[in-house]
Formats: C-alpha cells, sequence, structure tokens
C-alpha cells in the first residue's frame, strides 16, 4: 500500500520508509568495512548541502562496526543567484583535509545530470594536493538520464529513472524537506 504524507500545502509519496533507509545504509556501510579492511586512510568526502544527513548516516553506522575513518567535506555551486542551472561548475569550499594519497568516497544525496560529479571527479583527480589514492562514489539516489559519468557509482542507496522531484534525508524543494528521514516523492 503506497504512503502518502502531507506537510504544510504538499502532498509526498513515500519510495524509501525510514527504517529501509537505515537498513540499506548499514548494509553499504558493511560492505565499505570489507572493501577498505586495509587502509589506514579512508576519508568519506561529503558533499554538502544534500550530502550530509547521508554522509552523517554512513558515518555513524561505519562507526558502529568499529571502522575507522576521516569525514570532510567540498561544497559546489552550480547554480548562479537567480537559481537558474548553469553548466559553470564552482568548488565553493574546498576540502579541508590533504587527500593525496588517501582512500577516499564521495558521498552525494542525488545524481541528476553528473555535470557536477564529473567536475568534482576531475578536480580530485587532476589538483595538486589532491590526487586520492583511490576515489569510489556513494550516491543515495542515481537518477538514470543523466549524461554519460566519467566514473563508476560503486554503492547506491536507490536508482530511479524518472522526473519525480524527490525530497528527504538532505535532498530539498527550495530548501525545505531535508530533515525528512525517508525518500518521497513530491506529487503536488
Amino acid at each position: 500500500m503506497e504512503k502518502i504524507i502531507k506537510i504544510g500545502e504538499h502532498n509526498f509519496r513515500e519510495i524509501l520508509s525510514p527504517e529501509v533507509l537505515e537498513s540499506k545504509i548499514k548494509e553499504i556501510a558493511k560492505r565499505i568495512s570489507v572493501d577498505y579492511a586495509d587502509s589506514d586512510s579512508l576519508v568519506l568526502l561529503v558533499v554538502t548541502n544534500g550530502g550530509m544527513y547521508f554522509g552523517t548516516a554512513l558515518s555513524m553506522a561505519l562507526q558502529d562496526l568499529g571502522f575507522s575513518h576521516y569525514v570532510d567535506t567540498v561544497r559546489i555551486k552550480r547554480y548562479s543567484g537567480d537559481k537558474q542551472a548553469t553548466t559553470e561548475v564552482k568548488i565553493s569550499s574546498k576540502p579541508s583535509l590533504k587527500l593525496e594519497g588517501k582512500d577516499v568516497i564521495v558521498i552525494e544525496d542525488l545524481i541528476d545530470e553528473g555535470l557536477t560529479m564529473n567536475f568534482l571527479d576531475n578536480y580530485l583527480k587532476t589538483t595538486e594536493g589532491m590526487k586520492p589514492k583511490s576515489i569510489e562514489y556513494c550516491v543515495l539516489v542515481e537518477k538514470k538520464d543523466h549524461v554519460k559519468l566519467s566514473f563508476e557509482i560503486k554503492y547506491f542507496i536507490l536508482d530511479q529513472a524518472g522526473p519525480e522531484w524527490l525530497v528527504g534525508f538532505g535532498m530539498d524543494s527550495n530548501f525545505g524537506y531535508r530533515g525528512l528521514r525517508g525518500i518521497y516523492a513530491k506529487i503536488d
């Protein structure tokens, strides 16, 4: 049975419940802890703002497994002041850690068109002081209609085809609804 919630003037259809989402995050944490068992320098590089909820939950799930890791953030801007999407992408806040020689997993909430993540992938691979030993990508939602990515997504929670606008767990609509504990499609 489809679950619909109403918040303010809008209705949302539940895509992933908070319980299912938590379980999937724990599964990914277990996979990462196995895949990086020999790493002493794993960095979760969280793309803010959207990736902060997913990054925090994943970090806590790794910590619950006793898996040592570091967390850093990067902020990428792809919108002009009037909120219109552009193809120009810029780093507006660089990672604080020196990533060179480290294993890095980039944490993102949503890959929609793919332009931002392709930019970040190139930035990490070519910028002095970055150039990690390895780079993998962990994404909450991968939309299937994106441009060709310059990398593979190793870990993801949900792959989705279609134009539905998703919110919750970091994904927003006009800066709202990020704090929803599950993933929802905006109906109206």
